[in-house]
């Protein structure tokens, strides 16, 4: 009887601290992607993750969105040097992320932030970054297909590509297209794993049809 208890004691405790870690989660996704965020909004939930990964060292999730929040906020900075070191800030703590586990979102991720960089200096960094970016977004693509967040970016690649060249957007609508089938089947379940980016993926679209 005794051990009868303490087995179901241990059960409960360990969903219990799974639906902490989700609910951590998932109060984080809030603070990041709500609507009308300012930059300080950004730190704060960049300053959240950062606790939540102190906490829960073994799961990658929390450096992922605490990196991808500091990338937002590199985006609300006005000074190109601000831009660069937050964007820096960014790659760093992906690493940490990596180190954890290294998988299709991280990959993404990291093309996205690279990408960010270029944007800074197109004339001068486009012939190194570009074919780095472009392989980042083909690998995470390669491990997970159903990624609509490596599809868009790459479709993102793909349209400044044929811009500088003058040449047509059919491959990049054509990655757009699919990105937003994927995206429509990953929005079915929410769930604490990455679904950003619909947004985006909807006006680059619309880019397409003009």
């Amino acid at each position: 009887m005794k051990i009868g208890m303490m087995l179901i004691v241990l059960v409960a405790s360990v969903a219990t601290g799974e639906s902490k870690f989700e609910s951590a989660i998932m109060k984080g996704k809030q603070l990041l992607f709500a609507e009308g965020n300012k930059a300080e909004d950004y730190q704060n939930a960049v300053n959240y993750f950062e606790r939540v990964a102190n906490k829960e060292s073994e799961e990658w999730l929390p450096r992922y969105y605490q990196s991808l929040g500091t990338a937002f906020l590199a985006l609300r900075k006005e000074q190109v040097d601000e831009k660069e070191q937050f964007l820096q800030n960014s790659l760093e703590i992906l690493d940490q992320a990596d180190e954890i586990e290294k998988n299709s979102e991280t990959i993404a991720l990291r093309g996205f932030i690279m990408m960010l960089q270029l944007s800074l200096d197109p004339a001068t960094r486009g012939q190194t970054l570009s074919p780095i970016i472009f392989g980042k977004f083909n690998e995470a693509i390669e491990m997970n297909p159903e990624n609509p967040r490596a599809h868009l970016f790459l479709g993102q690649m793909e349209y400044g590509t044929a811009q500088f060249l003058g040449i047509g957007f059919d491959k990049a609508c054509e990655l757009y297209q699919k990105s937003i089938e994927l995206y429509e089947k990953e929005q079915k379940n929410e769930n604490i794993l990455p679904d950003w980016g619909f947004q985006t993926a909807e006006v680059s679209l619309k880019n397409c049809e003009q």
